[in-house]
């Protein structure tokens, strides 16, 4: 609702979100209404957070060792057996070394491969 016309310039007002090197991130008119304003400046803003969040929990997720060794030791059976313990299992309970050993690796190819499809995906390191 405009009260007159010297309301006319807050009405054209525009918002923008410049990041620090001085990159316009977003940007958006004041006379939208607060779904538009989330969309176009909140998410774009938290995009490199979210994904930073998304991939060192992934990392975090797919090295998980602690918990299930000290709760259950991976048992009944092999419910819990997470990558860490069996490459932890193989080296240190069967002496299998060399097994153990490449067990890392295919966990340090994969971890990194997934980690690369999602820095991608989702542009984390990129200027937009």
């Amino acid at each position: 609702m405009r009260a007159g016309p010297d309301h006319q310039a807050l009405d054209d007002a525009r918002v923008t979100l410049v990041d620090a090197a001085g990159n316009v991130v977003a940007t958006t008119t004041t006379g939208h209404d607060g779904a538009y304003a989330f969309t176009a400046v909140t998410l774009p803003a938290l995009k490199p957070v979210t994904g930073f969040v998304a991939v060192t929990s992934f990392i975090s997720a797919a090295q998980i060792f602690d918990e299930p060794f000290l709760r259950t030791r991976g048992g009944p059976g092999d419910a819990t057996l997470s990558v860490a313990m069996f490459i932890y299992r193989a080296a240190f309970e069967r002496q299998q070394f060399g097994y153990a050993a490449a067990a890392g690796v295919v966990l340090f190819v994969l971890v990194s491969t997934i980690s690369q499809i999602f820095n991608r995906l989702l542009g984390i390191g990129r200027a937009s």
